[in-house]
């Protein structure tokens, strides 16, 4: 990483938040930065720890008229990429059309904005969410209900991949004396990209790159569908959620296959706070603080994935997080997250424990 060429970024990145201010209608800036630093005490292998910029953003969004909108997303961090790239057309009631690079809404977890995550990193299940490409997509609501549908195309970094799908997302919310239940459910398929299927993930943390967890390239496989079911409870500063999920790798000249994940997660609010619920997408958003010390939350969540069937050995994995996270005011956020993962892929076993630390600016 060019430490110079990112620190220089994140200064243009801090610079314009204050021009966004003075910004017109059609015109206004924003962005997060999301700094985290892991220590990791190893089992069998070795994974990497230290400081790492997780994200480091830059948007900008504005109005095309009185029926349309765009925004403009970079992430600076890494070797840089865009994110969101998308117009949206909102002249409709209670819907809107958007066009461009956008985010499938596929899993409860994977389309809640990184800012707003209950943890550092979002659960296991993750591995088996879409995610941002070019396409266009179709979302309505009513007072209970949204509906997100789409077809999609590659990722703008990927100027080589062959690859197309679609997706759907429908999700069921009320309120009663206090306590807000949502449930939904996913679908989504995709062609593969030369026939060859892989699934991975990192035992949720970004910092470390060891993945024990990997099916490995799977040959003979056309496409792959993704199925997921979401149930959520908040009441004041108590909110339970839970996902599981499923992918089907389809193969043509063997059996299909079936690989599935899920967590459960919970939350409390030392200070009163409650988390946010935007109905029109079926999402949870912004925390804001009740006083001027801002707000506590503490969280446990526990996650597993299965990457076994048949022939392939991709491996399993289980992680119990504690979190503790303080919302320092609407635009700072420290969270401390300690996870026990614990891992299996064959004979090979490995049990590390990491403790975790995100600073997190948001503007």
């Amino acid at each position: 990483m060019n430490i110079k060429r990112l620190g220089l970024n994140v200064l243009l990145m801090v610079l314009l938040c204050f021009v966004n201010s003075a910004a017109a209608d059609w015109i206004s800036f924003g962005g997060r930065i999301q700094a985290d630093y892991l220590s990791v005490d190893e089992d069998s292998f070795a994974h990497r720890d230290g400081e790492e910029i997780r994200r480091a953003r830059l948007y900008a969004k504005g109005k095309l008229g009185s029926n349309w909108k765009y925004k403009a997303q970079y992430d600076f961090a890494g070797g840089g990429e865009w994110k969101d790239l998308h117009i949206t057309y909102v002249g409709m009631e209670n819907s809107v059309i958007q066009l461009g690079q956008i985010f499938e809404m596929v899993s409860l977890e994977g389309f809640t904005s990184s800012k707003h995550l209950m943890f550092i990193e979002r659960s296991l299940p993750v591995a088996f969410v879409p995610d941002r490409a070019l396409g266009v997509s179709y979302t309505r609501w009513s007072d209970h209900w949204m509906f997100a549908t789409g077809y999609y195309d590659r990722n703008l970094r990927d100027s080589d991949v062959n690859s197309h799908g679609a997706s759907a997302r429908l999700a069921w919310s009320t309120e009663q004396n206090g306590h807000l239940w949502h449930l939904g459910g996913s679908l989504a398929w995709r062609t593969t990209d030369g026939g060859i299927y892989r699934s991975r993930t990192r035992p949720e943390s970004h910092v470390t790159d060891t993945r024990l967890v990997n099916t490995g390239h799977i040959d003979g496989v056309g496409d792959y569908s993704t199925m997921g079911l979401e149930l959520a409870w908040l009441n004041g500063p108590w909110s339970i959620q839970t996902e599981y999920m499923q992918q089907n790798p389809n193969r043509s000249q063997a059996s299909d296959l079936s690989f599935n994940s899920w967590y459960v997660m919970g939350s409390f609010f030392f200070t009163g706070e409650s988390r946010n619920y935007d109905q029109n997408y079926g999402i949870f958003g912004s925390v804001k603080p009740l006083r001027k010390s801002g707000a506590w939350e503490l969280g446990l969540r526990y996650s597993g994935i299965d990457l076994n069937d048949q022939e392939i050995v991709g491996g399993t994995m289980d992680n119990w997080t504690l979190g503790l996270n303080w919302y320092i005011n609407s635009n700072w956020k420290m969270a401390l997250n300690y996870i026990d993962s614990k891992a299996e892929k064959g004979q090979i076993k490995d049990r590390p424990k990491f403790t975790q630390l995100r600073l997190q600016y948001v503007f």
